[in-house]
């Protein structure tokens, strides 16, 4: 450590202000890991819904277009019946 002191051209004046400066970078690095580890979570969690809604929203496109098309031939059936 103390060729490490030496190396740092005046940034360290003693092996403790190395130690102080790996121990907040250590501290600062769990801390990213963490919120990393959250993002994560929070992006699944997010992902999840949007499938669901996804799937929900692709259900009542059918349900619609199904809607339509009987609504389609109700009304070919009536003008057909009218020309009669």
């Amino acid at each position: 450590l103390e060729s490490s002191v030496e190396a740092s051209e005046g940034e360290y004046e003693e092996i403790p202000d190395i130690l102080n400066r790996f121990k907040t970078l250590s501290d600062a690095n769990l801390d990213l890991k963490r919120l990393v580890a959250e993002g994560e979570h929070e992006m699944d969690r997010i992902r999840g819904e949007l499938t669901q809604l996804r799937h929900e929203t692709q259900n009542a496109l059918l349900v619609h277009n199904s809607e339509i098309h009987t609504h389609q031939k109700n009304l070919e059936g009536m003008r057909e019946h009218e020309m009669d």
